[in-house]
């Protein structure tokens, strides 16, 4: 009777191990998630504002290529057309495109660049300059001094950075060779891949932070109307007047009236009209590439019949000549 008693309880235990284990993975399951959820609220918070990025003043040929494709393919540009985080855009030879960021900023490229936008969050916002020249004018990157009482939530260091007319946001422009961290409003930067040199060069306001990439150490601080060339392997840097960029004034000065035009002119767009307009630019691109295909089959269809039909009676013509010359000879 013992025995019988005790292998009830053994069989009891046993079941109900299993029941008690799907409990616990229940539960884990079920914080796991409350994490995950409380991670992603933190990546949002983190993430803050974002850059309004568009590409508008199209001219010549403008390619786009974005992040989730995995084709790689290249769009053709259009005036509107929204930006995000990973898009790449080309500007061949004959080419200009120009970048507005919200109604703050406007950048502009010049023909034979490669761009890259690395991140369009306003606290670190990062692009990639791998070929050509960029001339950039962001007016809202610098508020002016701040005191406590007119900004009681902001912290130590915000409001250290508005004392001292400091930026809010931060901005870096990378290149293979330099990466430079703008502090300024008005600026320019070159990349040659045959030379391997990064010109930066900064006009008539603000300053530039830039560091090369095999001195990660040695931060060199460009002043207005000032420009230096950055070079791996290149120990002394020399700071100067611009004179390379110097032809980059025109360029900038275009800049400015543009965005003057752009903060009258500028109208927010929501996520989801951001989202539904790119679909719709790469969608009628894709269409009219089918469409060309379509035509181009067509066009070889017509050929092929037509030569069908030329064959017999190019035949038939050898052979009356062929006749034609026995009954001669």
């Amino acid at each position: 009777m013992r025995n019988i008693i005790l292998a009830c309880f053994a069989v009891s235990v046993i079941s109900g191990v299993p029941a008690a284990r799907a409990q616990e993975q229940k539960q884990k399951t079920y914080y796991e998630m409350i994490e995950d959820a409380m991670k992603k609220s933190a990546m949002q918070e983190k993430k803050g504002e974002q850059w309004d990025a568009r590409v508008e003043n199209v001219q010549g040929h403008v390619y786009v290529q974005t992040l989730k494709n995995e084709s790689g393919t290249w769009y053709e540009a259009e005036p509107g057309m929204p930006l995000e985080d990973g898009d790449k855009v080309k500007v061949g030879s004959p080419g200009f495109a120009e970048l507005t960021l919200s109604d703050g900023g406007v950048i502009q490229f010049n023909s034979n660049t490669d761009f890259e936008i690395v991140s369009l969050d306003k606290n670190k916002s990062g692009f990639f300059l791998a070929l050509g020249s960029l001339v950039a004018k962001i007016e809202s990157f610098v508020k002016d001094a701040v005191g406590a009482d007119e900004c009681p939530e902001c912290s130590r260091e915000e409001l250290s950075r508005r004392r001292r007319g400091g930026s809010l946001f931060r901005m870096s422009i990378r290149t293979p060779t330099a990466v430079a961290a703008v502090r300024g409003t008005e600026f320019g930067v070159e990349y040659s891949p045959f030379t391997g040199e990064t010109c930066v060069g900064v006009f008539d306001e603000g300053s530039v932070a830039v560091t090369p990439s095999d001195q990660p150490d040695n931060e060199i601080m460009i002043g207005k109307n000032r420009e230096a060339v950055f070079k791996k392997g290149l120990r002394k840097i020399v700071i100067k007047r611009l004179d390379r960029m110097s032809r980059h004034k025109m360029r900038i000065f275009r800049a400015r009236t543009r965005l003057k035009l752009l903060k009258r002119k500028w109208k927010k767009m929501t996520p989801a009209k951001r989202k539904k307009m790119r679909r719709r630019i790469m969608k009628k691109k894709v269409i009219h590439r089918k469409k060309l295909k379509g035509v181009r089959k067509e066009i070889i269809k017509k050929r092929l019949k037509k030569e069908r039909l030329e064959k017999p009676a190019k035949r038939r013509r050898n052979i009356k000549k062929a006749i034609d010359r026995r009954k001669n000879q």
